[in-house]
Parts: structure tokens; C-alpha cells; sequence
């Protein structure tokens, strides 16, 4: 009879952070700015310690409406 000394994997926890940031600059045009900071998520088998993971993503978004229709006009509008 054999016996297997193998470990189980295991992982770490990854943690993240992310911020947004919203400006409107007309009425019917907005752009948006994300951030996203991750780390952690280490991965050990039998002992040995994978990589750390560490990652940064940006991003921007614009839009513009095109008609009325297709916008919900002021957000204090009916709201104040």
C-alpha cells in the first residue's frame, strides 16, 4: 500500500478596488472614466507558490444621444 504525500491547492483571496467618475458636459453628452486595481489570487500546489497576480485596467466611455427620444433629459428634473 502507497501513500501519496501530496498537498491540496490552495489559493489566496484576490482583493479589488474600483472607482468611477461621471461628468456631463451637455445636455445629451457624457463621458465616464474607470479604474480598476486587482491583487492577490496567489496559487500554491504541493508547496510551490504560483504567481501573484497584480493587474491595473482603465477605461473611458463617451455618449452623445442623437435625438430626444433617446434621452432622459436632466436627472433633477422631477426629482428636486
Amino acid at each position: 500500500m502507497t501513500t501519496s504525500s501530496m498537498e491540496r491547492p490552495s489559493s489566496r483571496t484576490p482583493y479589488s478596488v474600483q472607482g468611477h467618475v461621471i461628468y456631463e458636459f451637455a445636455h445629451a453628452f457624457w463621458a465616464a472614466f474607470d479604474a480598476t486595481y486587482y491583487a492577490g489570487g496567489r496559487t500554491t500546489i504541493d508547496g510551490e507558490k504560483g504567481q501573484q497576480l497584480e493587474n491595473v485596467r482603465l477605461g473611458v466611455t463617451a455618449a452623445l444621444s442623437l435625438s430626444d427620444r433617446h434621452h432622459n433629459g436632466n436627472w433633477r428634473e422631477g426629482h428636486e
